[in-house]
């Protein structure tokens, strides 16, 4: 059976991206495309931010790091050193694309949960980049935990001092949360750190307040493998990618990239997934 590189010399131009349009003008193969492939690496961060601080509340920080327009994020893996929460390590991963010029970088940012890792305390938390090579450095320290109202006001208000205000927290999983900026009054609102994380019929994930909103101000396209909704909203419309052997990311389907020549879904985070799969594990869907 002849390679697929080898198809790829013969007959078509493999394509680099899942949204290029296949060759139908006749015009040669782009060869150069058929060896564009990605890799999941660990990248480092360029700073970690405290975004939402609230004791009782949601903490979370803002990360950012480096990535060109050709690259696609991964998870950002949160762990607490020697499980006591007085020390707790982000490693960001992306899937970096090789073997073609992809411009310049800019500075993906991305929220990140890590209230569950807290001590129900104010005492000093050091975060750090977990990677080999990260220096990025934040000290924390949460606000002290306010006098509790939650049972002597009604649920749905839209101020907040703890999640326990805010309407659906007596679910199982919070519909929304009390979102305390570094400075002023918390609003409930439903975290997010990307739209796919937003229920059908919100606009999107306002990464200014990083709560889904049901206005739309996006002026970018949706990265590969995602498409607007009618809410206006950025979510996964990949096709079915088999786990097989690959070539280019195009032999792996709308929003795949091939990885040591095996197909991959990327993703950062459950939600970036098709409902009813595996959800996302190491930075793929499963």
């Amino acid at each position: 059976m002849k390679s697929l590189s080898l198809l790829c010399l013969m007959f078509v131009a493999c394509r680099t991206r899942p949204y290029d349009s296949p060759d139908e003008g006749g015009s040669p193969p782009d060869l150069a495309s058929c060896t564009s492939q990605h890799a999941l690496q660990v990248v480092p961060l360029s700073s970690i931010g405290l975004f939402n601080n609230g004791n009782g509340a949601m903490l979370r920080v803002i990360v950012r790091y480096p990535l060109r327009s050709c690259d696609v994020r991964g998870q950002v893996d949160v762990i607490a050193d020697g499980g006591t929460g007085r020390v707790i390590s982000l490693t960001a991963h992306a899937w970096i694309a090789t073997l073609i010029d992809c411009g310049p970088s800019h500075l993906e940012a991305r929220l990140v949960d890590i209230s569950h890792l807290f001590p129900d305390e104010t005492d000093l938390v050091f975060v750090r980049d977990g990677g080999p090579s990260g220096t990025a450095t934040l000290e924390v320290t949460p606000s002290p935990t306010p006098m509790s109202i939650c049972g002597q006001v009604p649920t749905g208000l839209s101020t907040c001092v703890e999640d326990c205000e805010c309407s659906g927290f007596d679910n199982p999983a919070p519909i929304e949360r009390c979102l305390v900026p570094r400075n002023g009054t918390g609003v409930c609102g439903i975290p997010c750190a990307d739209d796919a994380d937003c229920p059908v019929g919100f606009s999107g994930c306002d990464i200014a307040t990083g709560a889904c909103a049901t206005t739309s101000s996006a002026t970018t396209s949706c990265i590969d493998g995602w498409s607007r909704d009618k809410a206006g909203a950025c979510r996964p419309a990949q096709a079915t990618v088999t786990d097989g052997l690959c070539e280019c990311d195009a032999d792996c389907g709308l929003g795949g990239v091939c990885s040591a020549n095996r197909c991959a879904i990327p993703c950062a985070s459950d939600a970036d997934c098709r409902a009813g799969g595996a959800g996302c594990g190491l930075s793929q869907c499963g």
